[in-house]
């Protein structure tokens, strides 16, 4: 599958790659971005094969791509490369931004809950790590 073939670094080495189906055909096909398709097609004078995914499959091929957008993230953050981290992030809230619109979840209703989250238990601010209760 030329759609399919390895990108530039050790990616495929690096994250997984999710299966959203039970059709042979289609192992190691993953969600992609609505513009991929063509410029597959444009950059690399081949055909993109495609399918649009039901509502279930959708939601699941979400959650599998914050997955693993987030273990992309993980590993510009361990490169220390701030531009990087920057498009990971945008990349991780494209996706939960995708999956609230999926799930008829309003994101600014979101963004309030997470708000009022913070002021009653706190941020990240002061890396606290929990051991453990005695």
């Amino acid at each position: 599958k030329p759609w399919l073939k390895e990108l530039p670094g050790d990616y495929n080495k690096r994250y997984m790659t999710y299966t959203h189906t039970n059709f042979p055909e289609e192992q190691g096909a993953k969600l992609v971005r609505d513009k991929i398709p063509e410029i597959i097609e444009a950059n690399e004078k081949v055909k993109a094969r495609t399918r649009i995914l039901n509502e279930a499959e959708f939601i699941d091929a979400l959650v599998n791509k914050l997955t693993e957008e987030g273990a992309e993230l993980k590993h510009a953050v361990a490169d220390r490369d701030n531009s990087h981290i920057m498009e990971e992030i945008g990349d991780n809230l494209e996706v939960l931004q995708a999956i609230a619109k999926a799930c008829s979840v309003d994101f600014d209703e979101v963004i309030k809950m997470q708000n009022h989250k913070k002021d009653i238990r706190g941020g990240f601010d002061k890396r606290i790590l929990l051991l453990g209760k005695e």
